[in-house]
């Protein structure tokens, strides 16, 4: 039986080469790695008793973090968040309502209501169709 040895020069440029791969290699869930393959964000980075809102599915891409009071237009301030959620995920402990439109319209379609829940929106019909949102039933 032949066993390759490798000296332990060879064994670091291995383990670089890989590292540098890890790098640069998109993740499977859509956001980007940084060195050592942590996500850029996902659902950890919402705080506890936050509501929070991705642009990716499953928790993955860019992150805003919504004022306690709600946001009546997603359009402003930059950058735009509106018709752009893919996922969100609601930890303040209350029913929040989502709307289609702004200033909390619902001219497009019924308003949303999310408890404490995370997960992508399209499963409701709402997948990149939030454009207002508060705390409170709808």
């Amino acid at each position: 039986m032949c066993a390759a040895r490798y000296s332990p020069q060879s064994r670091a440029s291995l383990s670089s080469s890989a590292a540098n791969a890890r790098r640069t290699r998109p993740d499977q869930r859509g956001g980007d790695l940084l060195p050592g393959g942590a996500s850029i964000t996902n659902y950890d980075d919402c705080p506890v008793g936050r509501f929070c809102v991705w642009d990716h599915l499953n928790g993955y891409g860019s992150i805003k973090i919504i004022d306690p009071g709600g946001d009546a237009d997603l359009r402003s301030p930059a950058p735009d968040w509106n018709d752009r959620i893919r996922s969100l995920w609601n930890r303040t402990g209350n029913v929040w309502c989502t709307f289609r439109d702004i200033n909390y319209a619902s001219l497009s379609g019924d308003p949303w209501p999310v408890g404490n829940w995370r997960g992508n929106t399209a499963q409701y019909n709402m997948d990149m169709k939030i454009s207002s949102l508060r705390p409170g039933r709808c």
